[in-house]
């Protein structure tokens, strides 16, 4: 879930905060698929992105600390450095977010295994970090916000149709909620879909250990292994331990 719509709607505010007015000083990629950018704030501290896009497993974290190699290091969106932050926005519905500077816009596009970053100039794309997705190219930027309606009303004219109601939605936690919507008594299901889609926009994350490695989450349905309410520290925890568990 950490790419996931309802997350993004809880990190994205807090980037904000963390990088008005900062300075994009350094912008480079020393491992394949992966993209580092250190700003300085306005208190002279560096705040690190690192954006890991591979396909198997796309993530951003924000180390405290990054230190770039000497070899084996190259320079990306150079057009970039020592350029000035002036907003963050996220697209409505969508696993998107962009950085505002003054004539560029710099889009993380979290679509899973097709997950890229890409630069725009005054609305226009001009570079790709992954140029094998080609299709980026296309991207209208002005076109990311998605409508939709999402309602208890419609979910049960579509007969408890979670992914088709609600797209943003990741297949976990879809399919809890189908658990609890078809579990429940009739006349509690709407309580089930209100106090579900509370917990979504909260701001406490939970880590979870599972079989195949970790999972972080805004739905707390079982055991976790750490609770945040700060979801920088949250996504760059989970990255992590998903790491180095795929890494053993």
């Amino acid at each position: 879930m950490h790419n996931n719509y309802y997350f993004l709607k809880q990190l994205v505010p807090r980037l904000n905060e963390q990088l008005q007015n900062a300075l994009l000083v350094k912008c480079f990629s020393q491992n394949k698929d992966e993209l580092i950018f250190e700003f300085m704030l306005e208190r002279g501290i560096s705040f690190y992105i690192k954006a890991h896009l591979k396909s198997n497993f796309s993530c951003l974290s924000f180390p405290i600390k990054y230190h770039r190699a000497k070899k084996n290091s190259i320079d990306l969106f150079n057009s970039l450095i020592d350029q000035t932050v002036k907003d963050l926005k996220l697209f409505n519905n969508e696993r998107a977010f962009v950085i505002e500077f003054e004539n560029y816009q710099l889009l993380f596009k979290l679509f899973g295994n097709k997950s890229n970053v890409i630069l725009f100039k005054n609305d226009e794309v001009s570079e790709l970090f992954k140029n094998g997705l080609i299709k980026d190219k296309l991207i209208n930027i002005n076109e990311l916000d998605r409508k939709l309606d999402i309602s208890f009303e419609r979910l049960e004219e579509n007969d408890w149709d979670i992914r088709s109601v609600i797209p943003t939605l990741d297949k976990y936690n879809a399919q809890l909620l189908f658990n609890q919507l078809t579990s429940a008594e009739i006349n509690n299901k709407r309580n089930v879909f209100d106090e579900f889609m509370l917990e979504l926009n909260s701001n406490e994350f939970f880590l979870f250990r599972t079989a195949k490695g970790y999972k972080l989450s805004l739905i707390n349905s079982e055991f976790p292994v750490a609770t945040f309410t700060d979801p920088l520290l949250a996504i760059t925890s989970y990255f992590e331990k998903e790491v180095k568990h795929n890494t053993l």
